[in-house]
């Protein structure tokens, strides 16, 4: 047993979680603007529609609806992105057990590693989808806010 190549091994996983810890911190912060966003138009549609003004209150329900989109986009990639760590986890124990115990487990090691894998990259295109959805919401934010629904104004 090679102690150095047990460390080596194990630590190659440990930077992947540091990596896709960073990601995912993206993605929290991401998720809550997000968030921000839906109390925003949550409240402004209760406030137009005690006033009574219906349109703005269709208006406000409408960005509720795609925000409300986008968060579970976005809490799917958080999802996604904590799968991938855990199985990057179990790689990295594998790799130690394998090792230690002399014992082949070497298709277990390339599945676990291989769903890490698949993991990230389905995170990936969720956060990718959430961000282009983001845009066309951002757009049809400000082509349609002509009287500050967004702030109340």
């Amino acid at each position: 047993m090679d102690v150095l190549n047990i460390i080596t091994q194990t630590t190659v996983p440990i930077i992947f979680i540091s990596a896709i810890g960073l990601i995912t911190l993206t993605y929290q912060n991401r998720y809550g603007r997000v968030k921000d966003s839906l109390y925003t138009f949550q409240k402004q549609k209760i406030v137009y529609n005690i006033a009574g003004e219906k349109e703005k209150a269709l208006q406000a329900d409408k960005m509720l609806t795609f925000y409300q989109k986008e968060s579970k986009l976005i809490k799917n990639s958080m999802i996604t992105a904590f799968i991938s760590i855990l199985f990057v986890t179990v790689t990295s124990f594998s790799i130690m057990v394998k090792d230690i115990a002399q014992i082949n487990i070497d298709i277990f090691l390339i599945s676990s590693f291989a769903l890490a894998i698949l993991s990230l990259v389905i995170s990936i295109i969720l956060i990718i989808i959430s961000f282009a959805r983001s845009v066309k919401t951002l757009n049809y934010e400000i082509e349609n806010d002509d009287e500050g629904i967004r702030f109340g104004l």
